[in-house]
């Protein structure tokens, strides 16, 4: 018989996304290295499934390493409505599995109404829209209004989804107006897409950069050096597929200028929305992009498929 066995968590993450979860914990643990993180991960790469690992870690360091104050308010931020579903679906899974202690978790997006528990709740979590908190803020209903002073007093950290988007004018007012009203308030956030562009010069990159203190993680090899190409690191390890890319063409184009480019870090996601609604909704282009569809499936092909709206 063998002298010894060993025990292998069953859903344990895989090695490069326990690497970047213990290197965010480190700075969140340790606000001397700063109280801003933007965490990078590629899509497909399990970006938000990490995050709720840290978030589980961090709350249970909260009840250790918080000292008489061991509460653990989080807000979580993200531009959708599926977003936040997603998002809140993934943290109940990881906490089951790894809390070891009561969460209360309220919904501030969609149809969802406000609570008056969260006026009394120190260890909650808020998964919220950008489009309701932001009318939260601008309410004159009195509950409202107690309710979003409620949640920036207390709040512990902002964690925000997509956070390429912070930029945008909304946005960043949401976001500023809960790490600057109390001390100590800390910011992650998480996106595939560090920057609207390849080009470190460009001012969004730029911007974004300063915004979370230039404290960007990605990914780190088992040595914990950082990863370059991290697509191409996760394709050597078999994470993600290397990508047949065909262009179709077809009689749309949408050309933007320089300064329409801005305005779209500037206005958010209603510009944006805008067109790519009338893109979603252009029946010649639809005819093309299904037709291809079609043939790769009767091919027996794999294909994935990012579409302009979830409509």
């Amino acid at each position: 018989k063998e002298p010894t066995s060993s025990t292998t968590p069953r859903y344990s993450l895989h090695s490069y996304q326990k690497n970047l979860k213990n290197k965010a914990i480190r700075y969140l643990l340790n606000p001397t290295l700063g109280s801003r993180i933007l965490i990078h991960m590629p899509t497909g790469a399990g970006k938000t499934k990490t995050a709720m690992e840290v978030l589980s870690d961090y709350i249970r360091a909260r009840s250790v390493l918080g000292g008489f104050d061991q509460s653990f308010n989080v807000v979580w931020l993200a531009h959708s409505k599926e977003l936040c579903e997603q998002a809140e679906q993934s943290f109940t899974n990881t906490w089951e599995l790894r809390g070891d202690s009561t969460v209360d978790v309220f919904r501030l997006y969609g149809s969802y109404s406000y609570s008056e528990n969260l006026l009394a709740s120190n260890h909650a979590i808020v998964f919220a829209s950008f489009q309701k908190f932001y009318s939260l803020l601008n309410s004159s209903h009195s509950l409202q209004r107690s309710i979003v002073g409620s949640i920036i007093n207390k709040v512990k950290l902002v964690i925000v989804d997509e956070a390429h988007k912070s930029m945008a004018r909304t946005y960043h007012r949401v976001i500023q107006t809960l790490c600057e009203k109390s001390l100590g308030v800390q910011l992650l956030g998480l996106t595939a897409t560090p920057g609207r562009s390849s080009d470190e010069k460009d001012d969004s990159n730029k911007y974004l950069a300063e915004f979370y203190q230039s404290n960007k993680i990605g990914l780190v090899d088992e040595i914990g050096r950082t990863v370059d190409n991290s697509i191409e690191y996760l394709q050597k390890l078999g994470v993600l597929a290397c990508l047949e890319r065909n262009e179709l063409l077809s009689e749309v184009q949408v050309q933007l200028n320089d300064e329409q480019i801005k305005n779209l870090n500037y206005f958010g996601d209603s510009k944006l929305s805008e067109i790519l609604g009338n893109l979603a909704v252009h029946p010649g282009r639809n005819k093309l992009i299904v037709d291809k569809l079609r043939s790769l499936y009767l091919e027996g092909q794999s294909v994935l498929v990012f579409a302009c709206t979830a409509n």
